[in-house]
């Protein structure tokens, strides 16, 4: 939930609302320019992982996987850090926003409630304001956290040197990798 400090007197406040609002499009740039690095990072290493375990090279699966999981930290903790200066810009505009228009406290209005206070018509279903982008972003980072940890564990290295004959058996690895390649 966003929330504001009391309403106070600024000078210059039209000159300080215009630089919140470049902060705040500066944040959301960074915001989504560092997502998607690191989500086109783990798709590509997904792929090449699903790559090279048709030629069952397990120990470079095992490796990739754990190098996609080391990854999802700095994604998670990237995305969460300039998610925080966003909001933290959301509240410093709305702070200054009396002066200047109410364009931010219509938008939670339009968020909080569903629906705009200015038109009826200007809706937000339900699950799309559950599933903001914080939300979105997050659980697509817990379902490749968890694609690695499940491809980790089924090439752990202790089955690597078995004497058993291998079985025919598919894992659940292996079934990622067809859904992600086919």
């Amino acid at each position: 939930m966003i929330r504001t400090r009391p309403n106070r007197k600024i000078k210059n406040t039209d000159k300080q609302y215009d630089r919140v609002i470049t902060l705040i499009q500066y944040h959301v740039q960074l915001t989504w320019l560092i997502f998607s690095a690191f989500l086109l990072v783990e798709t590509v290493l997904m792929g090449a992982i699903a790559a090279v375990a048709k030629d069952g090279l397990d120990a470079f699966v095992f490796g990739g996987a754990t190098l996609g999981l080391l990854l999802i930290l700095p994604w998670w903790a990237s995305f969460h850090y300039n998610h925080g200066l966003y909001r933290l810009r959301i509240c410093e505009a709305r702070d200054l926003e009396p002066d200047n228009g109410t364009f931010f406290t219509n938008g939670k209005i339009l968020i909080d409630n569903g629906e705009s206070s200015l038109d009826s018509k200007i809706r937000i279903c339900w699950l799309a304001r559950r599933l903001a982008p914080r939300h979105s972003v997050t659980s697509l980072i817990v379902i490749f956290a968890t694609a690695f940890l499940v491809i980790l564990v089924s090439y752990w290295p202790s089955k690597w040197y078995t004497l058993e004959k291998p079985s025919e058996k598919p894992s659940v690895a292996n079934f990622i990798f067809c859904v992600f390649v086919q």
